[in-house]
Protein backbone atom coordinates (compact mmCIF):
# COMPACT_ATOMS: atom_id res chain seq x y z
CA UNK A 1 0.00 0.00 0.00
CA UNK A 2 2.69 2.28 0.80
CA UNK A 3 4.39 1.81 -2.32
CA UNK A 4 1.15 2.82 -4.49
CA UNK A 5 0.46 5.95 -2.00
CA UNK A 6 4.16 6.88 -3.60
CA UNK A 7 3.22 6.31 -7.00
CA UNK A 8 0.02 8.34 -6.83
CA UNK A 9 1.90 10.61 -4.83
CA UNK A 10 -1.04 10.77 -1.84
CA UNK A 11 -1.05 10.47 2.04
CA UNK A 12 -1.60 6.46 3.17
CA UNK A 13 -4.57 7.62 5.14
CA UNK A 14 -6.24 10.12 2.35
CA UNK A 15 -5.49 7.19 -0.27
CA UNK A 16 -7.29 4.25 1.70
CA UNK A 17 -10.03 6.98 1.88
CA UNK A 18 -10.34 7.41 -1.51
CA UNK A 19 -10.01 3.89 -2.37
CA UNK A 20 -12.52 2.56 0.11
CA UNK A 21 -14.90 5.02 -0.74
CA UNK A 22 -14.71 4.03 -4.66
CA UNK A 23 -14.29 -0.18 -4.20
CA UNK A 24 -16.02 -0.37 -0.54
CA UNK A 25 -12.46 -2.24 0.92
CA UNK A 26 -9.70 -0.50 2.16
CA UNK A 27 -6.40 -0.98 0.04
CA UNK A 28 -5.29 -3.67 2.20
CA UNK A 29 -8.18 -6.01 1.96
CA UNK A 30 -8.02 -5.89 -1.89
CA UNK A 31 -4.07 -6.63 -2.26
CA UNK A 32 -5.59 -10.26 -0.01
CA UNK A 33 -8.32 -10.29 -2.08
CA UNK A 34 -6.61 -11.01 -4.72
CA UNK A 35 -3.71 -12.77 -3.70
CA UNK A 36 -6.57 -15.19 -2.53
CA UNK A 37 -8.42 -15.53 -5.61
CA UNK A 38 -5.17 -15.79 -7.69
CA UNK A 39 -3.94 -18.94 -4.81
CA UNK A 40 -8.02 -20.65 -5.29
CA UNK A 41 -7.02 -20.45 -9.31
CA UNK A 42 -3.48 -22.25 -9.34
CA UNK A 43 -4.87 -24.60 -6.63
CA UNK A 44 -7.71 -25.62 -8.49
CA UNK A 45 -5.92 -25.34 -11.93
CA UNK A 46 -2.22 -26.67 -11.71
CA UNK A 47 -0.53 -29.51 -9.86
CA UNK A 48 2.37 -26.71 -8.16
CA UNK A 49 3.03 -27.47 -4.52
CA UNK A 50 1.43 -25.47 -1.76
CA UNK A 51 4.87 -23.63 -0.96
CA UNK A 52 5.32 -22.68 -4.94
CA UNK A 53 1.83 -21.00 -4.43
CA UNK A 54 2.42 -19.29 -1.47
CA UNK A 55 5.25 -17.86 -2.68
CA UNK A 56 3.81 -16.90 -6.13
CA UNK A 57 0.83 -15.09 -4.45
CA UNK A 58 3.55 -13.21 -2.07
CA UNK A 59 3.14 -14.60 1.05
CA UNK A 60 6.92 -15.50 2.47
CA UNK A 61 5.71 -18.36 4.69
CA UNK A 62 3.13 -21.57 4.14
CA UNK A 63 1.65 -21.09 7.29
CA UNK A 64 0.79 -16.92 6.62
CA UNK A 65 -0.46 -17.92 2.99
CA UNK A 66 -2.52 -20.95 4.78
CA UNK A 67 -4.17 -18.82 7.78
CA UNK A 68 -5.08 -16.11 5.12
CA UNK A 69 -6.36 -18.71 2.99
CA UNK A 70 -8.33 -20.08 5.58
CA UNK A 71 -9.49 -16.72 7.19
CA UNK A 72 -11.13 -15.15 3.73
CA UNK A 73 -12.41 -19.12 1.55
CA UNK A 74 -13.33 -20.52 5.24
CA UNK A 75 -10.87 -24.19 4.40
CA UNK A 76 -7.52 -24.58 4.35
CA UNK A 77 -5.80 -24.25 0.73
CA UNK A 78 -5.19 -28.54 0.87
CA UNK A 79 -8.97 -28.67 1.27
CA UNK A 80 -10.16 -26.01 -1.70
CA UNK A 81 -7.63 -27.99 -3.82
CA UNK A 82 -9.29 -31.35 -3.37
CA UNK A 83 -12.60 -29.98 -3.86
CA UNK A 84 -11.98 -27.78 -6.84
CA UNK A 85 -9.47 -29.57 -9.05
CA UNK A 86 -10.25 -29.35 -12.32
CA UNK A 87 -10.05 -32.44 -14.43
Amino acid sequence: VDEVCRHVALSRRRFEQRFTKVVGRSPGQEIRQVRIDRAKALLSETDMTLAEISVRCGYAYISGFAAAFRGVVGMSPGEYRRRNRKP
